[in-house]
């Protein structure tokens, strides 16, 4: 009986008052919890499930042929543990919009979702974010967006069962309330994603750039016409980050 307690409403809907419902939703009636999910969602990113093996994938439209496609899909050619960018799984042409292309990557959780917990996770989350941006540095590869929002965690590991895309402390079916394993005992992989303002510098190539755009306004430098070193910025704005979410709270 506990269990059945447990179970949303709408498990126990009769099949006319399911098809009332389906109804009202097409017409653009939605329900609270529907109201959640949709504000969750970002419009410019879907979760999938890919059909070669059930896994559960984050499918972005970007701009065919951009730098956002080729910066990312050379990032995920890349064999290394200090690779900390967005794995790329596929990319395919947007069937309803022919400058498009539809990137294929694989899904990630907030870095935050759930919060870090001990001081462990905080080093530990502190040591990758420094390690792969040392690592897209050596490589000549400035981030330049850098934001808790562009940061994400493989959560695989805190859910060996899988959790909803949306509702994410709920089973995949979204009947169940799930409690995510820690962190100490089941080790995360953090991730920079969203590569739409990156650059990546040839050899000898200067590193000044302009542009006064991104989610950390903070940035002393940013400036649309006095050129900036782009590694510095992503530095500082990488250190604002931890400032603001982990010094400050």
């Amino acid at each position: 009986m506990g269990d059945q307690q447990r179970l949303p409403r709408y498990i126990h809907l009769p099949p006319d008052a399911v098809d009332r419902r389906d109804k009202r939703t097409q017409d653009g009636v939605l329900l609270p919890d529907e109201l959640l999910w949709r504000d969750r969602y970002n419009p410019d990113v879907l979760d999938a499930v890919s059909m070669a093996d059930g896994s559960c994938v984050a499918i972005k439209a970007v701009r065919k042929g951009g730098d956002e496609i080729r910066i990312s899909q050379f990032l995920s050619t890349l064999q290394d543990s200090k690779n900390h960018c967005v794995p790329i799984v596929d990319a395919l042409e947007d069937p309803l919009d022919s400058s498009k292309t539809l990137m294929i990557m694989r899904y990630l959780l907030p870095w935050d979702e759930p919060e870090l917990a001990m001081v462990y996770d905080v080093v530990d989350f502190v040591t990758q974010m420094l390690e792969g941006l040392a690592f897209l540095h050596n490589l000549r590869i400035a981030h330049r967006d850098i934001a808790p929002q562009n940061v994400m965690m493989d959560g695989r590991a805190l859910y060996p069962h899988g959790h909803h895309p949306v509702w994410r402390d709920r089973s995949p079916d979204a009947i169940h309330d799930l409690t995510p394993l820690a962190r100490i005992d089941h080790p995360v992989k953090y991730y920079y994603v969203d590569f739409g303002l990156s650059v990546r510098f040839s050899p000898g190539q200067s590193t000044l750039v302009v542009g006064d755009v991104g989610r950390d306004a903070e940035v002393p430098e940013l400036s649309s016409t006095v050129p900036y070193d782009a590694f510095k910025a992503d530095i500082y704005a990488l250190g604002n980050f931890f400032d603001k979410e982990l010094a400050q709270v």
